[in-house]
């Protein structure tokens, strides 16, 4: 214990006795020598002591102050209190009957302690109302130890957690900065606060995630912000908040169902320089959301997998509505469902993987459901610009009152983009019109793959196939469909003009010429005529239908395949198989 002293009088000292008492204790009285000139200070040794757990005081005084002619004998004692504790480590909890009442009065113990190992903070049963700053100054041992916040009861049901007060600005019950390796499980996280009292709220949201974060998991949690009659479009309603100034890294968002706002989760890098980085959302429930299920601008290897998005249903008029916006993103976009009530955009990404066109990545798999029952906007299922990607196995379900506001896919055209586009479904549905519908936009498409459609489309000239035939910027399209031979006959007779190589399985095998001249073009041909011929049909009997999850998982490369419901009519056993080549 070391004690520091001054001299603040107009006499040097030459020598002085100092008494002190430890936790009450008189100690050994400590004489100093030397010569302290006025405004000079000394540090000295007074003694050796051992602290106990919990509050430790010393108490250091002047002992000669009758010898001296001191004027101020007030400032010749000093108190010193300090609480001695243990490193936090293992399980610790919060509530009624926890170790600590709330997790502000944790934070103060880790901070006067620190840790030693990694910590995991359970909650009891019970509401909770917090805003707490998780930053590097408030939890020590940052990148050595990790924290979970958890309910004891692993429940996410029986644990809530609001904010203290209806929020006037940015705020959430956990807030991040500058921290790595934070867990969020079994929790219900809340943007409403507990001391509502019918106030207007200006924000509402349950995390926020800010400058460079690391190693951050959300997962199996309840995320719950404010739903009103009023539709919520503002960013200020967005149920996960990530827009940092400086980088944040691996960040997973995983199992929850997350409801209410505006945004579902909502992520905004600094800048293409300085984007958010490695971001995991999978298997969540975002449902509910007014504007957009998942917002992501500036972020670089995205894996958006699995999830469904459902916009909110309401009386009130809806607003336009995003399944999955991205823009200056790289990443993936696997098995999600889709479903918006006034969809806008099933998934719109913009600039997306424009580095990548060597090796582009998945849109796949997904389902894409969307309605325009008020006839206000335009309902696009796919949206690619200045993108790379490999576009297969997605289904697109639109309808509208005006069928012209309806758009499967649509594809604008850059040189630094890669698509890909196979074996998709897109189905087009409007009340009663038949005016065309375009699957696709006109511009920049390159390779559309498999369409599937009803015959009653051809005839009533709902789809752009009689537009693709005369579109020589396409290098190839296969079409399959039930095609009735009258049909059939109208198309050759319209379109006796153009390039147009069409047979059957049985024909190529009864014809089958090898190649007189080889060059790109025959080459290209005489490979779709094998792939028709070397193809191998498997059927498949559904007993009961098949639900999402089956026909996600299900291998469509593995085999060709003939989908046929028991007990229906066959429809898809009298398939023509129909190559379009342009020359």
């Amino acid at each position: 214990l070391y004690l520091v002293i001054s001299n603040i009088g107009t006499d040097s000292i030459t020598s002085a006795t100092f008494a002190w008492t430890f936790n009450g204790v008189t100690q050994t009285p400590y004489s100093w020598t030397g010569n302290l000139k006025t405004g000079e200070s000394d540090t000295f040794l007074l003694g050796e002591i051992t602290y106990v757990a919990g509050k430790n005081n010393v108490v250091a005084w002047f002992a000669d102050a009758n010898t001296w002619n001191d004027n101020n004998p007030k400032n010749d004692t000093i108190f010193s209190e300090s609480d001695a504790c243990s490193s936090l480590s293992g399980l610790v909890t919060i509530g009624n009957g926890g170790d600590f009442a709330s997790l502000e009065e944790l934070i103060d113990k880790i901070n006067s302690c620190s840790m030693n190992g990694d910590l995991v903070v359970a909650y009891e049963n019970g509401t909770y109302s917090q805003n707490v700053i998780l930053d590097n100054a408030a939890i020590w041992g940052k990148g050595n130890y990790s924290i979970t916040f958890t309910s004891l009861a692993n429940n996410k049901d029986s644990v809530i957690i609001l904010q203290k007060d209806v929020p006037t600005a940015r705020t959430a019950p956990f807030m991040l900065s500058n921290i790595e390796n934070i867990s969020f499980k079994h929790l219900t996280l809340s943007g409403y606060s507990s001391n509502d009292a019918g106030e207007v709220y200006k924000y509402s949201t349950a995390i926020i995630i800010g400058d460079t974060c690391s190693n951050i998991e959300i997962d199996s949690c309840n995320i719950v912000i404010i739903d009103t009659s009023v539709i919520l479009t503002s960013i200020n309603y967005s149920s996960i908040y990530i827009a940092p100034t400086q980088i944040p890294s691996n960040i997973r968002i995983t199992n929850n169902d997350i409801s209410g706002g505006a945004y579902g989760i909502y992520i905004k890098g600094n800048s293409k320089g300085r984007s958010v980085k490695d971001i995991y959302i999978a298997n969540n429930n975002i449902y509910d959301i007014n504007a957009y299920g998942i917002y992501s601008n500036f972020v670089m290897n995205e894996k958006i997998i699995n999830n469904t998005i459902t916009q909110r249903v309401t009386t009130v008029p809806q607003k336009q509505f995003y399944g999955i916006n991205l823009n200056t993103v790289t990443g993936e976009i696997v098995g999600n469902k889709i479903i918006g009530e006034n969809l806008y955009y099933g998934i719109y990404a913009s600039t997306f993987n424009d580095a990548d066109v060597t090796n582009p990545p998945l849109i796949a798999n997904n389902e894409i459901i969307g309605h325009d029952s008020k006839g206000t906007t335009a309902n696009i299922g796919i949206y690619l610009s200045t993108a790379s990607s490999r576009v297969y196995h997605n289904s697109v379900y639109l309808s509208a009152i005006d069928e012209n506001r309806l758009r499967a896919m649509v594809i604008t055209p850059s040189s630094k983009q890669k698509i890909d586009v196979q074996n998709n479904i897109f189905v087009i549905s409007h009340d009663g019109h038949k005016n065309t519908v375009f699957m696709l936009d006109k511009s920049g498409n390159r390779v559309i793959g498999l369409m599937v459609t009803d015959i009653n489309s051809l005839t009533d000239n709902a789809t752009e196939l009689t537009d693709m035939l005369r579109r020589r910027s396409l290098c190839f399209a296969y079409i399959v469909t039930p095609f009735a031979s009258s049909l059939g006959e109208q198309i050759m007779e319209e379109y006796s003009e153009a390039p147009l190589f069409a047979c059957t399985k049985g024909f190529l095998e009864s014809n089958d010429v090898s190649v007189r001249s080889e060059n790109a073009l025959t080459i290209e041909l005489n490979n779709q005529i094998r792939n028709v011929i070397d193809r191998k049909l498997l059927p498949i009997y559904l007993e009961n239908g098949w639900d999402w999850t089956e026909y996600k998982e299900f291998n469509f490369e593995k085999e060709d395949c003939r989908i046929i419901p028991v007990g229906e009519t066959p429809v898809l056993q009298n398939l023509y198989n129909i190559i379009i080549t342009f020359l």
